[in-house]
């Protein structure tokens, strides 16, 4: 069961002090070891996501060309996920494959006709051998129906990433990960993270401190120059620091995760999220 939450303000912008963006999202896996066949070794997964703008200012032209303020309107999406991964070669490697649909919804308050439904379907599959893993995902994009009638499709998205961990001493590690996005008609982009952990820092009987990592990264940054957009898009990299701590209480195990991002005005600020194994 996962919960996660962030939350940004836009008082770098005159007029925009009181709009302060929020997301969160929740979901929970579940094996389906229930069952027999091939999908006992499968896991099902739904999830949700949300995103609202308030206070958002609602500014127009008279006939005369002067500014009029309508007052304001909200802004707010959601987003309903059904998922499932199963393992299509388990051993000494290890081959997986997962894949996902959402069911999205947007409206804005208060402005005629702004309100749409769509959906997005994505699919990707992970392979790894000891340490090193690789993972490619397709996305389709978003397709949105608007109710005046009119379409929208978000850009076929790709991504391949390849990642590995590297044992430093007894109980200590570091992570290296490393991801390409290709978006539909935009510039090859490049993420990069790493992360330092310690395992087993404190043990007893009904409390352990199973982790503590340090995380950093790097989001966003155009590898290719494509319509001669690499400069400003490198303008707006994020750059992420993290802390995250793995838990076992009373037998159960709860991970708590904090970044914050600087950098991008869409990143900028900070995430929580909070993991529970049963």
């Amino acid at each position: 069961v996962t919960f996660m939450a962030d939350a940004t303000g836009s008082s770098r912008y005159e007029g925009l002090s009181d709009v302060t963006p929020t997301n969160q999202f929740f979901g929970f896996t579940m094996p389906l070891n229930v069952v027999s066949g091939w999908f006992r070794e499968s896991v099902f997964g739904f999830g949700y996501i949300g995103s609202s703008m308030g206070n958002i200012p609602h500014t127009g032209m008279d006939g005369f060309g002067n500014p009029v303020h309508f007052g304001t309107f909200s802004d707010s999406n959601r987003a309903f996920l059904l998922a499932m991964g199963m393992p299509l070669i388990q051993g000494a490697t290890n081959l997986y494959f997962g894949a996902s649909f959402r069911y999205i919804t947007e409206r804005w308050s208060g402005i005629s006709g702004a309100s749409a439904n769509g959906y997005d379907f994505t699919a990707g599959v992970i392979y790894n051998v000891d340490t090193l893993s690789f993972g490619a995902v397709l996305e389709k994009g978003a397709r949105m129906t608007w109710a005046t009638g009119r379409t929208d499709r978000g850009p076929t998205t790709a991504r391949f990433g390849v990642s590995n961990i590297f044992a430093l001493r007894e109980l200590m590690d570091l992570t290296g990960a490393m991801d390409l996005v290709q978006r539909q008609q935009e510039p090859l982009e490049l993420n990069l993270g790493v992360q330092f952990g310690v395992r087993d820092v404190h043990m007893a009987d009904n409390f352990e401190v199973r982790g503590i990592f340090l995380r950093g990264g790097i989001a966003g940054y155009a590898i290719e120059n494509r319509h001669n957009a690499s400069s400003t898009i490198n303008q707006n990299i994020t750059y992420t620091l993290g802390l995250g701590t793995e838990f076992l209480i009373m037998g159960r195990y709860l991970q708590i995760d904090f970044s914050y991002g600087m950098g991008n005005i869409f990143d900028e600020g900070a995430k929580i999220s909070l993991n529970f194994y049963f």
